[in-house]
């Protein structure tokens, strides 16, 4: 598990981690061959780190009426899941040679040591999959609101053709609440709904739209 950075020697030599320098991730000693901490950091050191499953799922669809207006709304939620942000991971560990995240210039150094992020190394070895990127993934989602207008029925005297006319605009998955700072806490690794759920890997926002229309009864 993730324990902050190291700031000094003096952490690094009362740690499982001796060959680490000032800056370098430091992790927990978590437990050894005999269950209890060895001072070394390897896979007995390994625990679950999260869980992508909700505790509680639903969602509401309600519909509010006044006089010749309608409101209705349809919403969905999550309370409890985490979400592993793969993409922070790898836009932040400045191992590659593409840009990199704005967030990776508040790095480690003697004068920025409170910086959430590790001095910069061009070895892979030093960063471990952790609860460094696990984040809260619940969120609660406006999947759809449509505001509708009937207009009434001595506006449409003025043919026998219509009996109703209904106006109505409609906005799809324009708000989203959550903690979660990636794109979508809605999503699995590669579309693997199963497999990879509560794992973000470049994923897409939902596309928000703007929708208007009318409802002709004749």
């Amino acid at each position: 598990m993730y324990d902050g950075l190291f700031s000094t020697t003096d952490d690094i030599a009362s740690s499982a981690q001796p060959t680490a320098k000032p800056g370098d991730i430091r992790y927990k000693d978590i437990s050894g061959p005999d269950g209890v901490p060895d001072g070394v950091i390897n896979d007995l050191d390994r625990t679950i780190i999260g869980c992508a499953q909700p505790k509680l799922f639903g969602g509401f669809n309600n519909t509010f009426s006044y006089k010749n207006f309608d409101l209705n709304v349809n919403t969905i939620f999550t309370i409890g899941n985490d979400v592993y942000n793969g993409t922070r991971v790898t836009m932040e560990n400045m191992q590659g040679s593409t840009n990199m995240f704005a967030s990776t210039m508040n790095y480690w150094t003697p004068d920025n040591q409170n910086a959430p992020l590790p001095r910069p190394l061009r070895s892979k070895a030093v960063m471990r999959v952790s609860n460094q990127y696990v984040e809260n993934g619940s969120y609660l989602r406006f999947q759809n609101i449509t505001l509708g207008y009937n207009v009434p029925t001595e506006f449409l005297s003025f043919t026998k053709y219509v009996s109703g006319l209904r106006v109505y605009a409609s906005l799809q998955n324009f708000f989203t609440i959550t903690s979660y700072s990636g794109d979508n806490p809605e999503v699995s690794k590669y579309g693997q709904d199963n497999l990879g759920a509560g794992y973000d890997a470049f994923s897409y926002p939902f596309a928000k739209s703007v929708l208007f229309g009318l409802n002709v009864k004749f």
